[in-house]
Formats: structure tokens, C-alpha cells, sequence
């Protein structure tokens, strides 16, 4: 008989990989009735994580964690059920850890009860010198938020600077000159490097773009609607089109825009970034870049993995570039 997997209690339960690591390891992060679902089809499908021995026998407890203090989203579902499978197929349990308060984090990543972390953490609730203090304990992560090279932390991200600047440069060479952006947290590098980009791509083409053309998205969906929703009521002038700083957001954006009666993309053109699932699938199919979520997270499984055992990676330090996804959120004013 074949071994019962974590993907197969998944496919029972209805739910993520993600949920079931979850529920087996007790984790508050879902609700009681999803948890008990999944303990039930994991004893009828008598799956049981083969560890302990391993555990006891290597002197590590097998469990990466993963600490936020977002995990909503398709971002990090996606992420998140990529990394538990690397990790399963590996030997290792990922735990997901949530929370916004600094000691939390703290205790999770010096606390030792883990063998290596993954971050992805506002620079307002872990710094550089929290950065610094884990390669001085030898504590073995990967960051996902920000470039860092060192020798037991490293990073891999993605080049968001590029991500805007060929989206906006795309939309400008298809006759769209007034370009408002939708941006996210500003204590995130990955937003930062993402307003960046659009910022240039601006200014390299002579077009207006500055604190009077940036919103604060927040990378959420009702906040980007909400900010949309703002702008009319200012009394500003719809802009020819609105570069959002990620997928959610630019759903808001056009969820606002069609409560306020504007044509998407005929009287206003939206891009994303990110290529969730769901942006081909919304109305109309959201104009994006597509950036590797799942080579992020295999590549950050096998670079941890690697410093776990004592191993150093080829690069501490890995950016991933995304590719222009064309679909039906953007008109082409040019005529062509």
C-alpha cells in the first residue's frame, strides 16, 4: 500500500497542505471545526508524520518555521502550500507562525526550538540589527522580504523594482500618459522597490509621478478600493491608468472603478503584480507580471535546507525577475 501523504489528508479535508500542518501541529491559527475535519480524515486515512525517530536520532527537531505577520492572501497560500510540500518531500515539518508583536517573533526565531526560519517581517518589527544578532547566534534563515548576504542568513526575493518599471514603461508605450500607483506597506523593501520602479519608469519618460500620483494600497484589495473610492470623492481626475503594487490591489482598484462607473480597461487600464490565481479568472483578467512564487519557494526550501546541514549554498543571495503577463485590464490607446 502506498504511504499516505500530507497532500492526500489535504485532498480528503478540502483544504491546503498548509491547513493540515496546521491542525496536526495544534497551531490557533484556524478555526476548531477545520481542525477537527482534518485530524479526522488524517486517523481515517491512518497518516502519521514519521519524525520522531529521525528527530531523536540527527538531534534537530525537523521543523522550519515560517514568521509573519501577514499570511492572508493568494501570495503566501501559494507560498506557503509550495514550501510545506518541499519540506515534506525533505523530511521536515513547516510550521507558520503569526504574529505582530515583536517578542513573539523574538522568541520563535532565538528561542531555538526550531531548526531554521523563514521571514517575512516589516523592518518596524524586525530591523537590520535583529538581521545581525541572528548570524551572530548562527541562527540559519532565509529572509523574503529584503536582500541580505551573510553566511548562515541569506535571502531570496524578488526584483520589484523591475516588476513596476516594465509594467509602467509597457503602459506608456501603449498611450497611457497620467499613471497613478498603488502602492503597499512602506516598512516592506518589496514595496518600496516596487513604488521605485514605477517612480523611474516615469521619469525616464517625462511624466508627472510623485507623492501627488502614489496611493497607499497596503497590497490589500479593500484598501486599494478604498483609496480609489478616496481619489473620486476629492475630486481628482481619473487617471488613463492605475499600476497597482500587487494582484489584490489592483482588484480593489477595479472593483472601485466600476461602483464609480468607469470602463475597465476602456476608460481606464489596471495592471498587477504577482499573477495570483485568481488574476486571469477576474473581470475583466488582470494585465500583470508574473513573478516565480513557486521557484521562491522551492529555491528557499533547498537553500535553508542546505545551511541546516551544514552546507553553504552557491548563493546566499538570490533575485528572481518576473515576466509581463498580457491580458484584458489594459487598452491600447495607440490604436495598434
Amino acid at each position: 500500500m502506498a504511504k499516505v501523504t500530507i497532500r492526500d489528508v489535504a485532498k480528503a479535508a478540502g483544504v491546503s497542505t498548509a491547513t493540515v500542518s496546521n491542525a496536526l501541529n495544534d497551531a490557533d491559527v484556524i478555526n476548531a471545526e477545520t481542525k477537527e475535519r482534518v485530524l479526522r480524515m488524517a486517523k481515517e486515512l491512518n497518516y502519521v508524520p514519521n519524525m520522531s525517530g529521525r528527530m531523536l536520532k540527527a538531534g534537530k527537531s525537523k521543523m522550519i518555521g515560517f514568521i509573519s505577520s501577514s499570511l492572508t492572501g493568494p501570495y503566501f497560500s501559494k507560498l506557503i502550500e509550495v514550501m510545506q510540500e518541499e519540506c515534506e518531500e525533505h523530511g521536515y515539518g513547516l510550521m507558520l507562525i503569526y504574529s505582530q508583536k515583536s517578542q513573539i517573533i523574538r522568541n520563535y526565531i532565538f528561542g531555538g526550538g526550531l531548526d531554521g526560519v523563514f521571514v517575512y517581517e516589516g523592518e518596524n518589527r524586525f530591523d537590520a540589527q535583529e538581521v545581525a544578532y541572528m548570524e551572530e547566534r548562527g541562527i540559519k534563515g532565509i529572509l523574503l522580504d529584503r536582500e541580505f548576504k551573510g553566511t548562515t542568513v541569506g535571502s531570496i526575493t524578488f526584483d520589484s523594482f523591475y516588476s513596476t518599471y516594465d509594467m509602467t514603461k509597457y503602459l506608456i508605450e501603449t498611450g497611457h500618459e497620467s499613471i497613478v500607483f498603488l502602492k503597499g506597506p512602506d516598512d516592506v523593501q518589496d514595496s518600496r522597490d516596487r513604488e521605485q520602479g514605477y517612480l523611474a519608469a516615469m521619469k525616464e519618460a517625462g511624466l508627472p509621478a510623485g507623492e501627488h500620483t502614489v496611493l497607499n494600497g497596503q497590497f490589500i484589495e479593500e484598501a486599494s478600493y478604498q483609496q480609489v473610492m478616496n481619489w473620486s470623492e476629492a475630486g481628482k481626475e481619473m487617471p488613463d491608468a492605475f499600476v497597482a503594487g500587487n494582484d489584490s490591489s489592483a482588484m480593489g482598484c477595479v472593483r472601485a472603478l466600476k461602483t464609480l462607473n468607469f470602463c475597465v480597461p476602456e476608460q481606464v487600464s489596471v495592471t498587477g503584480v504577482d499573477d495570483i490565481d485568481l488574476a486571469k479568472y477576474f473581470d475583466p483578467a488582470i494585465t500583470t507580471i508574473r513573478m516565480p512564487i513557486e521557484q521562491q519557494a522551492r529555491q528557499g526550501v533547498q537553500m535553508l535546507l542546505q545551511l541546516i546541514e551544514g552546507k553553504q549554498p552557491e548563493q546566499m543571495q538570490l533575485k528572481l525577475r518576473g515576466e509581463l503577463i498580457l491580458r484584458k485590464s489594459v487598452k491600447n490607446r495607440r490604436g495598434l
